[in-house]
């Protein structure tokens, strides 16, 4: 069986990737197969490209990747990759979060303790 390296990630060690396969493979039930597949996602793989190094057909590793969706209870790429890392927004979608939640860490300018400007 063909092997997918991990994504090159200095924060990411490689048995993190693999703690991440081995825990959505049992919380969502995936086949070895998906997976593998899993795993080639998590590379930032195409489906054309996750084929030829699997040596499937493009039409195989898509119907892996719609099991995997399904499965993991989502409709595309970026929520099975957000659902597996957990890292999904369980009540706020990002783009109604709260302004105080994205605002700048940076200080406002000093006053001037003599005008108070």
């Amino acid at each position: 069986m063909p092997m997918i390296e991990n994504p090159p990630h200095p924060q990411m060690p490689a048995a993190a990737v693999d703690e991440i396969i081995r825990s959505a493979t049992v919380r969502f039930t995936l086949t070895p197969a998906e997976a593998l597949e899993l795993r080639s996602m998590l590379a930032g793989l195409e489906c054309k490209e996750s084929a030829q190094l699997l040596g499937l057909s493009g039409e195989t590793v898509r119907h892996r990747r719609k099991l995997i969706y399904r499965k993991a209870g989502v409709a595309c790429l970026g929520k099975v990759i957000a659902r597996v890392l957990g890292l999904e927004q369980a009540t706020t979608p990002l783009a109604t979060a709260s302004p105080i939640a994205h605002a700048s860490p940076v200080a406002p300018p000093p006053t001037n303790p003599t005008t108070g400007d």
